[in-house]
């Protein structure tokens, strides 16, 4: 056996022996209904915070938001925000924006514990500026962690990633004929 084995195989006895392992300290252990009640909550937690966007409700937006020095969001440009970076943001969009229309394509929630879960969203977004243009981000995918903070699901971190905003011409904002 080589020695890199051997010596990976000692750390991990030796933490056994100590009782520093999976089975004390690791995660707790959830029933199946117990990871399907977090992921419930979760997606509504998520639905409710989209529904915030699409009413431009501020409050809303910002309430989904934890409020701890732990919270980061991450945007497409890969610029990281703490959270009153993160409201300043959130108010100059806002300000800018008469509409906007989210439109989920596919959604996952990873249970990482009875208090934390892991949302990865893939859809598509479209804002109405007030001057009326129009435009699209799509694909936009994006990745938060939710952690329960009392009865309340909470986003602490938000990873975004998604193309420039496209311009729609006029014919690709007129219905389409069958």
């Amino acid at each position: 056996m080589n020695k890199k084995f051997l010596s990976l195989f000692a750390t991990v006895a030796a933490l056994s022996a100590l009782g520093i392992g999976c089975a004390s300290g690791g995660p707790q252990k959830m029933t199946d209904a117990q990871q399907t009640g977090v992921r419930t909550e979760v997606t509504q937690a998520m639905h409710a915070w989209i529904g915030s966007w699409e009413r431009l409700d501020f409050d809303g937006v910002m309430k989904a938001m934890a409020d701890t020095p732990d919270f980061v969001f991450c945007d497409v440009d890969g610029k990281q925000y703490d959270r009153a970076a993160f409201r300043k943001s959130v108010t100059e969009m806002l300000a800018n924006c008469s509409a906007e229309k989210v439109e989920t394509k596919k959604e996952r929630v990873y249970v990482l514990a009875p208090d934390a879960a892991l949302y990865v969203w893939l859809g598509s977004v479209e804002f109405t500026q007030k001057d009326g243009s129009i435009l699209r981000v799509d694909p936009y995918s994006a990745s938060f962690l939710f952690k329960k903070f009392g009865q309340n699901w909470q986003i602490v971190t938000q990873h975004e990633s998604a193309p420039p905003p496209q311009a729609l011409k006029p014919a690709e904002l007129e219905p389409k004929k069958k």
